[in-house]
């Protein structure tokens, strides 16, 4: 008889639409896939950024893209946990935000770690744990003691010892990556895990689903008081709330689990709240535990990129030079049909920050984008009788973040119909 179990496989699609993008964190397991769908044709692929970029590397990231074959859909497959950020010049080109480098961000949660021991060479962590009927722990090992035996003891026995009728006698590791041993808790009670390399004990009490809803036995989420931006000031405070004063709050600031206690793992102090001290990508990541019940489940912010006092700094001198510019157009027909136009930007030190000039008529873009040292241009093949207006659209450098391009003035002009342009 042979038995194949399959893994569960989940896809999870993020749809890319003009002016929808969702910033949150994609949570998935392992052999799952995202797949991003787009509203439009697209070209390049995704860009997998670093944790520790910085922001020069964050705004030209899309120099790396690669182009490829058209389509309407990316693609990752979920292999192993980690964090993981994606860039595609394509999230700003679909949903028309040019100058935002979009961060769709995918966190591969390890399996069975809701519920978990971690194992050093003294003791298990956390002291206890409290869940709910037919629920599984896992056991993970921290060091590299492969021989490692877990006993799992009802507190019903009178005599407790390392009975091996009460040893978990098989290691999963071979099958699920990080995870040593698991165990699933099919009766309620209360159960003492023992080890045969240390003295140290741990408890693990198990309600039914009519103890949890009749006695309130499961913990509310933690709340984030804060909206947390896509860009973060470095030492930026954020709070969190929870209704019980007696609850102890743990959390992350890289994604991962804060229910595996390991070193990143902090808990919460209400007169320091949670400051953003290193630059870099960071997400909040948290639950609240209390006596004798169930632990919350984790709530996860979305990404933000936090940044040095000095980046911060020149982006915003940067941001506030590049929104006191002005592009003014002037403009004007020569016989037949031809019209000369100059662009003016002021200050003319603005100019350095300008990526490029795209020509307006009546609203429409035409296919012609004009460098900052095209400031003078001219269209011609033009025919009377209707009224055009025309106006340029100055678009900033990508490392000035959250900038937006800026419109010239507008003319018009009754006598001519565009037809052709072209550069001077």
């Amino acid at each position: 008889l042979a038995i194949i179990v399959l893994p569960e496989i989940h896809f999870h699609y993020k749809f890319i639409r003009l002016g929808d993008f969702d910033f949150q964190a994609i949570i998935t397991n392992i052999n799952d896939f995202v797949i991003w769908q787009f509203e439009q044709i697209i070209r390049f692929g995704v860009i997998q950024l670093r944790s520790n970029e910085t922001l020069q590397d964050l705004a030209s990231c899309h120099d790396r893209a690669v182009s490829g074959r058209n389509r309407q859909c990316l693609a990752v497959e979920c292999i192993m946990p980690g964090i993981f950020y994606f860039a595609n010049p394509e999230f700003e080109r679909v949903t028309g935000s040019e100058q935002d480098r979009l961060i769709s961000t995918i966190i591969i949660d390890p399996p069975f770690s809701e519920a978990c021991f971690l194992i050093t060479h003294q003791q298990f962590v956390p002291n206890v744990l409290h869940i709910a009927q037919n629920e599984s722990i896992s056991w993970v090992l921290l060091n590299n003691d492969q021989y490692h035996r877990i006993y799992v003891e009802s507190n019903e026995n009178e005599k407790p010892n390392l009975n091996e009728n009460n040893r978990i006698d098989r290691s999963i590791e071979q099958y699920v990556a990080d995870i040593h041993y698991l165990y699933t808790f099919n009766q309620c009670g209360q159960y003492t895990i023992r080890s045969d390399r240390f003295n140290n004990t741990v408890t693990v009490i198990v309600y039914s689903d009519d103890v949890i809803r009749n006695d309130k036995k499961r913990v509310q989420q933690p709340q984030i008081m804060e909206e947390i931006d896509t860009l973060s000031q470095f030492k930026t405070r954020v709070h969190l709330k929870y209704p019980n004063q007696d609850g102890i709050i743990y959390y992350t600031l890289d994604g991962t689990l804060p229910t595996r206690h390991h070193d990143n793992v902090h808990i919460y102090n209400t007169n320091e709240d949670i400051c953003f001290d290193q630059s870099g990508f960071h997400i909040l990541r948290a639950y609240a535990t209390e006596n004798e019940k169930i632990s919350s489940s984790v709530i996860t912010s979305s990404p933000t990129f936090v940044m040095e006092n000095d980046e911060l700094e020149i982006v915003n001198e940067s941001l506030s030079a590049w929104s006191s510019t002005k592009i003014n157009l002037s403009a004007s027909i020569q016989y037949p049909n031809k019209l000369y136009g100059k662009i003016q930007v002021e200050p003319t030190s603005s100019a350095d920050l300008v990526d490029h000039f795209e020509l307006y008529v009546d609203d429409i873009a035409q296919s012609v984008n004009l460098s900052p040292t095209d400031v003078i241009f001219s269209a011609e093949g033009f025919a009377g009788g209707e009224q055009y207006e025309i106006y340029i659209l100055a678009y900033p450098k990508s490392n000035i973040i959250n900038a937006i391009p800026i419109p010239s003035n507008k003319r018009v002009f009754c006598d001519i119909k565009k037809n052709h342009y072209r550069k001077c």
